[in-house]
């Protein structure tokens, strides 16, 4: 994935710029809306840089869990199911050790965040509503 993100970058910059340009030369759209064009290029080029360079978040297809879930697993981690708004997974023990968020990142795609910390709270939620304690 590595060597696809710079390409990828350098292409939206050119996107971006180009399309700013042709909106307020061409078809006279107003400055601000052209740099609210450029801000929000600059947004989604910080987050891209900020999963990129953080290995405990994925960004997937939505639906498409299973790679991640076959990862966790290769970790040590037992996939119990989803829970709310994320997977649970437990230890060789049998506790129940993580609550995985997803987020929706686009129309197409879902952000995992794997580095969110563990809390008790969501194994004592997930026994309440599946086992009745």
């Amino acid at each position: 994935m590595n060597k696809y993100i710079k390409p990828f970058l350098v292409f939206e910059w050119i996107t971006v710029l180009g399309a700013s340009t042709a909106a307020y030369i061409l078809w006279g759209f107003p400055l601000y809306i052209c740099i609210g064009i450029v801000l929000l290029g600059v947004i989604l080029t910080l987050e891209m840089v900020r999963v990129w360079q953080n290995p405990d978040q994925y960004i997937v297809k939505q639906g498409n869990y299973e790679p991640f879930i076959k990862y966790m697993e290769d970790e040590g981690e037992n996939y119990i199911g989803e829970f709310e708004d994320g997977f649970l997974f437990e230890n060789e023990k049998g506790n129940v050790t993580s609550h995985i968020g997803i987020k929706s990142f686009t129309k197409y795609y879902d952000f995992i965040d794997a580095h969110q910390t563990r809390s008790l709270l969501f194994c004592f939620l997930f026994l309440y509503k599946n086992c009745g304690i």
